[in-house]
């Protein structure tokens, strides 16, 4: 199967945990593209606050994150997130 054919979609939940133990979760969705060589994927996605404890109780809100994922050997890979 060529990833190119039917691009691989990320979906998935997240958990940030501050150094005092409280938590904001949240979702996130996008589809990985090609990037600009064959070492290179590109990864833009959308996020969702949707609530956490403490403090994130209540939060909300959306937003953008672009990613780059340049793998560097078979099993490694950096990325960079704006």
């Amino acid at each position: 199967m060529n990833l190119l054919d039917v691009p691989p979609s990320l979906l998935g939940t997240f958990t940030f945990t501050d150094s005092v133990g409280e938590s904001l979760f949240g979702t996130y969705e996008g589809v990985l593209q090609p990037g600009a060589n064959a070492a290179q994927l590109l990864a833009p996605a959308t996020f969702l606050f949707t609530g956490g404890t403490g403090p994130f109780e209540s939060a909300s809100g959306s937003g953008t994150i672009y990613a780059v994922i340049d793998f560097t050997g078979p099993n490694e890979g950096l990325s960079t997130i704006e």
